[in-house]
């Protein structure tokens, strides 16, 4: 019996994060679960930002995962029914 009602799913922007989150919200599909996704960055990229503010590289990290969780989103609504 399923007793999974709801799933947490963490995306990062690593090279297979978008194949990862895919089996994620295919399995949160099977389950006929409700899906939250989060980005998570990892804060030690940000010390390999020359030239840039710390607001800069954070604001292009933000912006890099917004891109990132709208395209899981296109695949969640793609794969569901």
């Amino acid at each position: 019996m399923n007793n999974f009602k709801r799933v947490l799913l963490a995306v990062d922007n690593g090279a297979f994060a978008e194949s990862l989150a895919k089996t994620g919200l295919e399995l949160v599909k099977r389950l006929n679960a409700e899906v939250a996704i989060i980005s998570v960055i990892d804060t030690r990229s940000l010390l390999g930002t020359e030239g840039l503010s710390i607001g800069e590289a954070i604001a292009l990290e933000k912006n890099s995962a917004t891109e990132n969780l709208n395209v899981l989103i296109k695949i969640f609504l793609a794969i569901s029914p």
